[in-house]
Order: C-alpha cells, then sequence, then structure tokens
C-alpha cells in the first residue's frame, strides 16, 4: 500500500541519517554530528513542503510511538550519544529525540542549531557527572540551637 511505501522510505532516511551521524559524531563530535541533523531535518524539502502547508502529514512523524521508524530512531540517538561519547540512557534518548523532531516544525538556522546543539550535549554530560557537594564546616554547640557563639 501507499503508506507501507511510504513507511519504507521514511525507516530508510532515519537509518541513512544515524549512519552519517554515528561517523561524524565519532570523527567530528557529538556537536557536529547533532547540528547535521538539525541541518537534514530543517532542510529536507518534502519535510518542508508539509510544514508549511500540510501539518497533518507530520504528525505520525512528531508523535512517538511503538513503530518501526521510532524504534530505529531511538536505537539511532542511542547509537549516535555512545559514538560522541555522551549518556544514552532512555531520558537521554528521549531528550534529543525531541530536539532533533522540532527541527521539523521549527527548524533553526545552521549557526542557531550548532549553538543549540552545543547547549543540549552540555545538559547531556553536566548531569553525568558526580554531585557537587558543600562542605560542612565544623559546628561548636556552644550557642543556643546548636549555632556558633
Amino acid at each position: 500500500t501507499k503508506d507501507d511505501v511510504l513507511s519504507a522510505v521514511v525507516d530508510q532516511q532515519v537509518a541513512d541519517l544515524v549512519g552519517a551521524c554515528v561517523t561524524t559524531a565519532s570523527s567530528a563530535g557529538l556537536v557536529e554530528a547533532l547540528a547535521h541533523v538539525a541541518a537534514v531535518l530543517g532542510e529536507h524539502p518534502a519535510l518542508r513542503k508539509a510544514a508549511d502547508g500540510e501539518q497533518q502529514l507530520l504528525a505520525p512523524l512528531l508523535t512517538p510511538s511503538s513503530s518501526r521508524g521510532w524504534q530505529l530512531a531511538r536505537e539511532g540517538v542511542a547509537a549516535v550519544l555512545t559514538a560522541g561519547g555522551a549518556p544514552s540512557s532512555p531520558a537521554d534518548v528521549d531528550t534529543v529525540l525531541r530536539w532533533a523532531t522540532s527541527q521539523v516544525l521549527w527548524p533553526l538556522s545552521r549557526d542557531d542549531a550548532r549553538t543549540g546543539a552545543d547547549a543540549l550535549v552540555r545538559g547531556l554530560t553536566v548531569r553525568t557527572s558526580a554531585p557537587a557537594t558543600v562542605p560542612q564546616q565544623a559546628v561548636q554547640s556552644s550557642g543556643a540551637l546548636g549555632w556558633p557563639a
């Protein structure tokens, strides 16, 4: 059917984009890979045409589901994150997917996409650091309620 053909085309394009991004993340870094995703999704002629006049056609592409395309996208984002040395938990994957799919209806310029990708990558890597601890001062209990005198 026509839907099956469209689904196969989307699956192939997702696979192609994932392959390019894994290579880019491995060689040039995760920021460049995510900036590439934003450029591809933001400049894709068919997506631009649909976004400009037939947004309802994009709903299945932008609505997470258990479909093969979304499974490929999730697995692909995890592979790209891993190739770029970033955490790839389900929450990390979902965060990146939300950012990437936003490019379909609200694309960034190439410069803004790189800036956004950089912020996203910094956010992913910050929370994997050890939590900050506040050094505790020794409290002398010579004052009232344990406050220092």
